[in-house]
């Protein structure tokens, strides 16, 4: 059985676990709202389609990174 430690219970120590959370969570949204506006003209340029036939890959990739 799992007993809490006291130090697991210290405000500081919740706290810092918190911001680690929230820098993690900013990184990914921020990686998101960097590659999301500019993915379907990298995909374009990619294969060699307009912008809307190349949402076949664009898919593929989306999936793929949902899946890790």
């Amino acid at each position: 059985m799992y007993v809490m430690q006291d130090h697991m219970l210290n405000p500081k120590f919740l706290r810092r676990g918190l911001i680690l959370v929230f820098i993690t969570l900013l990184l990914d949204i921020l990686g998101i709202a960097i590659i999301c506006p500019v993915l379907p003209e990298y995909f374009s340029h990619l294969t060699g389609k307009d912008v809307s036939t190349s949402f076949v890959e664009r898919g593929k990739l989306l999936a793929a990174y949902s899946v890790m």
